[in-house]
This record gives C-alpha cells, sequence and structure tokens, in this order.
C-alpha cells in the first residue's frame, strides 16, 4: 500500500478531534464506499497513554462497509493505525512489544503546534 498525504491528513484529523487521548483505527487497501480510514473506537483504560482496539468493533466495522464477508486477501492488507497526540515520533517500545506479527501498523505522530503529522510503519 502507498501510504498518501490524504490519508495521513485524515488520520491526523481524528487525531486531532480525540487530543489529548489516542486514537485508533484501520487504514483499508481500497477505498470501500468512500472510505479508506476508518476511526475505531480506543477502548483502553488510558487513553491519553495508550491504544486498544476491541474485535468486536473491528468485525462489525468491517461488515458495515464491505457488506459481506471480508476475503482473506483483504484483511492481509489492511493496516492497523492510531495517534501520538503528545508529539512522541514513531511507534513506542509497548508498541513495539505488542504488535503481533502479522499485522500491518501506522503510527501517526500529531504535535500541538502546526507542524505537520509524522507517519511511522512499524
Amino acid at each position: 500500500m502507498v501510504l498518501e498525504q490524504a490519508m495521513v491528513d485524515a488520520i491526523a484529523s481524528i487525531g486531532q478531534a480525540a487530543y489529548p487521548n489516542e486514537a485508533c483505527g484501520l487504514l483499508l487497501p481500497e477505498p470501500v464506499r468512500g472510505s479508506q480510514v476508518v476511526e475505531l473506537p480506543n477502548r483502553s483504560k488510558e487513553p491519553q497513554d495508550s491504544v486498544e482496539m476491541d474485535i468486536e468493533d473491528i468485525v462489525l466495522q468491517l461488515e458495515m462497509l464491505y457488506g459481506e464477508e471480508v476475503s482473506s486477501s483483504v484483511l492481509a492488507d489492511i493496516t492497523w493505525w492510531h495517534t501520538h497526540p503528545g508529539g512522541n515520533i514513531g511507534p513506542s517500545k509497548f508498541d513495539m512489544d505488542n504488535k503481533p506479527p502479522q499485522l500491518k501498523c501506522l503510527v501517526v505522530t500529531i504535535f500541538p503546534d502546526d507542524r505537520a503529522p509524522v507517519p511511522a510503519w512499524f
């Protein structure tokens, strides 16, 4: 997947709306019903410092978007994303230690000033 600036901007916009909490969601391999960046609830008990996605939220959102069972090839190409609203660039040690090996993950750093958001794959 090629990460386009519009995708980063969409994630950053969601993250700014969630500030000071971390935001999270899915980045679809291709737009579905006009959406490629999908926001999910952050279910973490400490949303200012961490992110937790619920599998039920993911399944429900994918069923709503695709309207049918999602193929394994699409699932393999979905990226899980979250934001770092405090300006910490790149994945944290916690992010790296807890990333399932088969998942594609992206963190977008959002700064409190006017600097552009910084994406980092991990």
